[in-house]
């Protein structure tokens, strides 16, 4: 049966706590891919132990032994907490997948001295991310328990004197301030009108309900020479990716430029949304997809940058060098060169995303 943590990390001398984590990784690599990313037990001495026992983030098992409350993984240098995979709360904290978040983060436009704008911060990972350099963040969430972990994350980095955390559903607390970026890794997924989803999924009958959202109000709230940048799936068809329809209709006067995170996959209404099979609203739904020629996916970082006209440029992602099945199971994926194995003999290979953002091959 699948395990809710319910404690929150809590951040109790963050300097500490983010010390001990380098030292667990930089010595014990293998066993701080156990405890955080393969959820294993592990064996760690007590004063390796007790920052981590103070922050929440491990609790004490059978044999002196520890399991992990959290996952935590290693982006760009930093420490990002989120939920376990087993948590099923609907207001779960999204993992750090290389080839979503992480992804836009490795990427991101953000400029010395930039005001910027989290939307949806989850785990804070943009956030923290765009802090680095930008001279202030706000990053908003509509779900208290991803603020909470988000504060954490930015407490252990070292950069919550830069972040400022709003509680608001999307733009609706900012007033009218306007800002040089504004970032997003939104909620993408497709779900029938009456089925209940985790809160960082559910989007809507074509699961583009928040991306619209966004792309329809930033505008009130970039500078004249602002940018945006999503991370998103659209379905679409070969032709068309649905979600640049939305880019073409509230931005006409900009730049865009469309990186192709992944190469557009077939998918099969009932094989891919398999879970909501037992919908009521299941054949309904599948029927509207169908009846758009909604019969691809595709992974996707648009972004926007002001212009006279309105341009398109489509790249094809080059430095995410494998292809992440799309689920956590053993199916294969491939890797350059190719290997079979699955989602958990990848994070015991790597430990760390990085090896995905260098220009050798993993």
């Amino acid at each position: 049966m699948a395990r809710n943590i319910r404690k929150l990390p809590k951040a109790r001398e963050p300097a500490k706590v983010r010390g001990a984590l380098y030292r667990l990784y930089k010595d014990r690599k293998g066993a701080f891919v156990r405890l955080f990313l393969a959820e294993e037990e592990v064996a760690l001495g007590d004063s390796a132990a007790a920052p981590l026992l103070g922050a929440n983030l491990i609790r004490r098992a059978s044999g002196g032994r520890y399991a992990a409350n959290v996952r935590i993984w290693k982006i760009k240098g930093k420490f990002i907490v989120t939920d376990l995979f087993t948590y099923t709360g609907k207001l779960r904290i999204y993992p750090v997948f290389v080839d979503e978040s992480d992804f836009l983060a490795q990427n991101l436009f953000v400029e010395r001295g930039d005001e910027v704008l989290d939307i949806g911060t989850g785990s804070g990972v943009q956030a923290i991310c765009c802090a680095e350099k930008a001279r202030m963040v706000v990053a908003t969430d509509i779900n208290r328990r991803a603020l909470a972990f988000a504060g954490f994350n930015a407490k252990l980095n070292a950069v919550d004197g830069k972040i400022k955390f709003v509680y608001s559903n999307l733009f609706e607390n900012l007033g009218k301030k306007r800002f040089d970026l504004i970032v997003s890794n939104p909620p993408f997924m497709p779900v029938p009108q009456e089925k209940s989803w985790f809160l960082h999924g559910s989007a809507g009958y074509d699961g583009l309900d928040v991306v619209r959202r966004i792309l329809k109000d930033s505008k009130k709230h970039l500078k004249p020479k602002g940018r945006l940048q999503i991370i998103t799936h659209s379905f679409g068809s070969l032709e068309k990716i649905q979600a640049l329809e939305f880019v073409k209709k509230y931005f006409p006067e900009s730049r865009v430029q469309v990186i192709h995170v992944l190469s557009p996959k077939r998918v099969g209404v009932e094989k891919y949304f398999a879970v909501f099979s037992d919908s009521e609203g299941f054949d309904d739904w599948k029927k509207f997809l169908e009846k758009n020629w909604l019969d691809y996916l595709y992974r996707v970082v648009i972004n926007i940058f002001p212009a006279k006209k309105f341009c398109l440029e489509e790249i094809q992602n080059g430095k995410l060098r494998f292809f992440l099945h799309e689920s956590f199971n053993q199916k294969p994926f491939m890797v350059s060169p190719y290997y079979s194995g699955g989602w958990s003999e990848m994070i015991r290979r790597y430990g760390d995303t990085s090896a995905f953002f260098r220009g050798e091959k993993p």
